[in-house]
C-alpha cells in the first residue's frame, strides 16, 4: 500500500470519527433541549406513534378556535406574537408539523394533501372541536387551502398571511422567484447536514446567537427540522397542483394579508395575486396589505403581529361568504 493511500485511509478514518462523534453530541444536546424547553402535556401522539408538539392558549375563549400553520422552516414559536393576542379573544392552536421543530416523524410525504390528513389527524387527537379558522402564513396557506376544501364543515374561515400561491413563480421575474426556490431547494437541505454535525449550534456559539427565544434557536439547530422542511419544499409543485384544484369552502370567511416590502414590481404582483385569490372566496375576501412589513417581518416583530392578529380578529367578525 502506498504512503499518500494509507494517509489518505488514516484521514477518512478521522474524518469518519469526527463525524461520528459530532451527530452523537448534536444529538445529546438535542435530547437536552427538548427535555428542557417543552412538556410531555404538549405532545399528542397520532396514529402511527409520532408524537406532535402543540400550543393551546385562550381555551376559555368563544370559538372559533383559530389554528395556526406555519411557513417553509417555520414552528410554533414562529406565531408566538400572533397567537399571545389572538388568544386574547378566541380558542389559539398552533403546532410543529411531523419532522419539524419538536415534532417527531416526518418520514412520510409532505406534500399538501398529506399535511392536510395529518392537521386532521392532530386535531382531532388533540380534541380541539370545529369549526376552525385557518391561519397560515407563505406555502401553508396551499395546506390550509386543501385541508378547508376537504372538510368544509370543520373551516369557518382561512386568513392567509403572505402565501405562496400556485402562480407567483411564473408570474414575478426569475430573479424573484429563483432566490426563493435557491432557498428552499439548495439552502435548506445544506442546512440538514450541518444540523445533523452540530455545525449550526457551533457557528452559532462562535459568531453569538441573534435568536433570543431558547425554542425557537433551539429547533433552528436541528437537521430532522431541515431535512423535513426541504421535504416540504420538494413536494412544492405538487402542492401547488393539489391547491389549484382546492375551491374554498361554500360560506367560508377568507382574508387574505400581504406583505408591503420591499416596494417592487414583484411585491406588486405579488399583491395583485393575493387580490385575484381574495376575490375566488366570493363575497366573503378579504384583502389587505401591510405597508411597512416583508414577509418575515409580519410574524417575527411584535409591531407588525399586532397587525396580523387584528386581521385575524376582523375576518373572524366578518360576516360570511354567500
Amino acid at each position: 500500500m502506498s504512503l499518500i493511500l494509507q494517509k489518505s485511509l488514516i484521514l477518512a478514518t478521522m474524518l469518519l470519527a469526527v463525524s461520528i462523534a459530532a451527530l452523537v453530541a448534536e444529538w445529546r444536546l438535542e435530547r437536552r433541549d427538548r427535555e428542557a424547553l417543552v412538556t410531555d402535556a404538549q405532545f399528542v401522539a397520532l396514529a402511527d406513534g409520532t408524537r406532535i408538539r402543540t400550543e393551546r392558549q385562550g381555551d376559555d375563549q368563544p370559538g372559533p378556535t383559530v389554528v395556526f400553520l406555519s411557513g417553509l422552516t417555520g414552528t410554533v414559536e414562529s406565531w408566538r406574537f400572533v397567537q399571545r393576542e389572538v388568544a386574547r379573544f378566541a380558542p389559539a392552536f398552533a403546532y410543529d408539523r411531523a419532522g419539524t421543530g419538536f415534532s417527531g416523524g416526518g418520514g412520510g410525504p409532505r406534500d399538501a394533501v398529506a399535511i392536510a390528513a395529518e392537521l386532521d389527524e392532530v386535531l382531532t387527537v388533540a380534541k380541539v372541536r370545529p369549526p376552525y379558522v385557518l391561519a397560515a402564513h407563505s406555502i401553508a396557506g396551499l395546506y390550509a387551502r386543501v385541508y378547508a376544501s376537504q372538510h368544509p364543515d370543520k373551516v369557518a374561515g382561512l386568513v392567509l398571511v403572505d402565501p405562496l400561491t400556485e402562480d407567483e413563480w411564473s408570474s414575478v421575474s426569475p430573479q424573484s422567484s429563483g432566490a426563493d426556490q435557491d432557498y428552499m431547494f439548495r439552502s435548506v437541505p445544506r442546512k440538514a447536514v450541518l444540523g445533523y454535525l452540530g455545525l449550526l449550534r457551533l457557528k452559532a456559539w462562535v459568531k453569538g446567537s441573534e435568536i433570543v427565544d431558547r425554542r425557537l434557536a433551539s429547533v433552528s439547530y436541528r437537521g430532522d427540522h431541515w431535512r423535513t422542511s426541504g421535504r416540504e419544499a420538494e413536494a412544492v409543485f405538487q402542492s401547488f397542483d393539489e391547491a389549484r384544484a382546492a375551491p374554498f369552502p361554500p360560506g367560508a370567511r377568507v382574508g387574505i394579508l400581504s406583505a408591503g416590502m420591499p416596494r417592487t414590481g414583484d411585491i406588486a404582483i405579488v399583491q395583485a395575486l393575493h387580490e385575484e385569490l381574495a376575490k375566488a372566496a366570493g363575497g366573503g375576501g378579504l384583502h389587505a396589505v401591510d405597508p411597512d412589513a416583508d414577509h418575515s417581518e409580519l410574524l417575527d416583530l411584535p409591531e407588525h403581529s399586532l397587525q396580523v392578529s387584528a386581521f385575524i380578529r376582523r375576518v373572524l367578525e366578518s360576516p360570511a361568504a354567500h
